[in-house]
């Protein structure tokens, strides 16, 4: 069932303020099959600007961040995580495994030389 334009863009405020709350990033995922429509988009323009009135919020287009973040990592004020991948020392053999499994604190299931993470 498709929900009305105003419920969605609830879950979406709920989201928008919970972020603001904690300073954390917030990125919403607007599909144009869903969002293209006339009063989805008119709710969305009400949302951006409650975001707006809110205050303390950057709006800012990809390679704004990018500059933003490469300023941060040079000034020190910022250090990416780095993960290593893989995180497994060695090539997982399906065909080993049937059922349920754990190698290196993942969790997998596998079935038919296919295996699947999970977490329990």
């Amino acid at each position: 069932m498709i929900q009305s334009p105003q419920r969605a863009v609830e879950v979406f405020k709920a989201e928008f303020d919970a972020a603001w709350e904690y300073g954390a990033l917030f990125v919403p995922v607007w599909h144009p099959f869903l969002s293209g429509r006339l009063s989805r988009w008119h709710e969305v323009s009400k949302l951006i600007e409650y975001m707006m009135a809110k205050g303390d919020v950057w709006f800012a287009r990809m390679d704004e961040i990018a500059a933003h973040v490469q300023r941060s990592v040079a000034t020190g004020s910022y250090t990416p995580r780095v993960d290593r991948l893989p995180y497994y020392q060695g090539p997982v053999k399906a065909h080993q495994l049937s059922g349920e499994a754990a190698i290196d604190g993942w969790s997998l299931f596998c079935r038919n030389e296919a295996c699947f993470p999970f977490i329990k």
